[in-house]
């Protein structure tokens, strides 16, 4: 039996769960594990200590609380979203921006889609890849075990994921002269040769500079797509925005400083559904690294 066959049993069971009870189920765990402290409670804290610095001590440990259940529940929708049929999953989402979307399709250069980790991420691949050809940026796990359930869940729509390497680029190139969408997380901290400092909430981070090479050379339209969760009715709203025409600019500062301040607008309007539990601040300007372990008393 395959070491991966478990974790597939696992997904399909809670995937049939009604989205209400897993939602509750899935918060009910997060707070159970915050009866201790916590890495990612940890991470969290120093992450919105460095971009919310004048919130109040309730509101902030609302917002540590709300972060830590939306991460939970990100992992837990991978069950309904690996193991539903496509229908199903299309049937949750509302689009109001649609219209942005088919304005940027129809200029035929292909579109760069700037995905930040936000909210339901991964069911932004499931919807579009059965609606487009969608090509996806994909950093391979160390563990052989986490690809095996991930690659086929991201993929069982007919998405092609590229590695992070020179031939996922030439890939991606491809699809774009083929009118496709490009999906690319551009929140994670690349290799410093891949990636400058560039402020983000007021801080540097550093910032990979891929998608705004691509954008450049290929003048393609570049929009900031996100599903935003919605804990009240369990659905979805899909939100596409034109990224200001600087993401394009032949001086990586001005692009990168674009890219990151429409990622920042929109996590101001949902701040709890960003990833604050990832080290987004770990490389420093002065080459140190961020000490990310808490040191403050919890409330």
């Amino acid at each position: 039996m395959s070491s991966s066959t478990p974790t597939r049993l696992i997904l399909r069971l809670a995937g049939a769960l009604p989205l209400r009870i897993l939602f509750s189920l899935t918060r009910g765990l997060a707070h159970l594990s915050r009866l201790r402290d916590t890495k990612a409670e940890a991470i969290t804290r120093v992450n919105l200590d460095i971009c919310f610095p004048g919130l109040a001590a309730e509101a902030r440990e609302a917002l540590v609380r709300s972060s830590l259940d939306h991460d939970a529940l990100t992992l837990a929708e991978c069950a309904p979203f690996y193991t539903r049929p496509g229908s199903h999953l299309s049937a949750l989402v509302d689009t109001p921006d649609q219209a942005v979307l088919d304005a940027a399709l129809s200029e035929g250069k292909g579109v760069l889609l700037c995905a930040p980790h936000f909210g339901a991420w991964e069911l932004l691949g499931q919807v579009l890849s059965q609606r487009y050809p969608l090509h996806v940026l994909y950093k391979p796990s160390k563990r052989q075990a986490i690809d095996d359930v991930l690659i086929p869940g991201r993929t069982r729509f007919g998405a092609t994921l590229h590695p992070t390497n020179a031939a996922g680029v030439r890939g991606m190139h491809r699809a774009l002269a083929a009118n496709g969408l490009v999906s690319i997380l551009p929140d994670q901290e690349p290799d410093t040769s891949g990636g400058e400092f560039s402020p983000f909430f007021g801080e540097p981070a550093l910032t990979m500079t891929l998608l705004n090479r691509l954008a450049r050379k290929r003048q393609v339209p570049v929009l900031l797509a996100a599903a935003v969760r919605d804990l009240t009715t369990h659905r979805y709203t899909f939100v596409y925005r034109r990224i200001d025409a600087a993401i394009h600019s032949a001086d990586t500062h001005t692009a990168l400083s674009a890219m990151n301040q429409a990622i920042e607008s929109l996590v101001r309007e949902h701040p709890a559904q960003y990833i604050w539990s990832y080290r987004r601040f770990q490389s420093m300007v002065d080459g140190n690294r961020r000490d990310y372990r808490w040191y403050g008393e919890r409330p």
